[in-house]
């Protein structure tokens, strides 16, 4: 199984949201009845003006709560352009992804881990589908920040393994035990962006990930 070990410095969903239904009085609708109540009020008991005032009242809070949706939607439709050009711009980039799941093809995969301290000993198990440990990698002597790992997509005994979704698993220790906090990362190259219900998909050789599970970009 080949292994090589770089260190790094790090870099540090369109929501769908419900509306209104047609049915519910709008702000046009309330004037109408507001001066087609005034119109036929009875000139002998004519409303009073705090109840009147009320109305009013009633009304401004009603222009007020229609002024704030349209602005609520269009800071929505604002972030979710944001969010489209924000993964176009990731094309052909090389990404770091914060996440333990990763699609093998077949290819190389580099795989790591963000560590808070240095680390004497670390174990990266990768599992199948079924959660199974299929390949074990080992280092020793890692510094604190993003450490990645040259993985050949072999398993223990140096056979390719099939292609298919895969998951990492990290341990780190040093003198003091066991590390906490690992992240575990995957580094790869933007081939193709699409807008989803949740949010920008970035697709890639390790699978598709999505744009907020991003940790970091390269400049290629």
């Amino acid at each position: 199984m080949s292994v090589t070990s770089t260190t790094e410095t790090s870099q540090s969903s369109s929501p769908t949201y419900a509306t209104a239904s047609s049915k519910a009085l709008g702000e046009a609708d309330f004037l109408e009845l507001l001066v087609a109540q005034l119109e036929n009020q009875d000139p002998l008991e004519p409303q009073s003006n705090t109840e009147f005032i009320a109305q009013l009242a009633t009304f401004s809070s009603l222009e007020q709560q229609t002024m704030t949706n349209n602005k609520l939607d269009s800071v929505i439709s604002a972030t979710a352009d944001m969010q489209q050009l924000a993964g176009i711009d990731m094309l052909g980039k090389t990404v770091v992804a914060q996440s333990d799941n990763f699609y093998l093809n077949g290819d190389q995969v580099e795989i790591g881990m963000y560590l808070p301290e240095d680390a004497t000993s670390v174990t990266v198990n990768i599992l199948d589908e079924d959660e199974s440990v299929v390949a074990t990698i080992e280092s020793s002597d890692l510094s604190a920040g993003d450490n990645f790992l040259d993985w050949d997509g072999t398993d223990m005994d140096g056979n390719p393994l099939p292609e298919g979704e895969y998951s990492l698993s990290v341990e780190a220790y040093n003198s003091d035990g066991e590390i906490d906090n690992v992240l575990p990362l995957i580094k790869t190259t933007v081939d193709e962006v699409a807008m989803t219900g949740s949010g920008s998909v970035l697709s890639t050789d390790a699978g598709e990930i999505l744009l907020s599970s991003i940790y970091s970009v390269a400049n290629n």
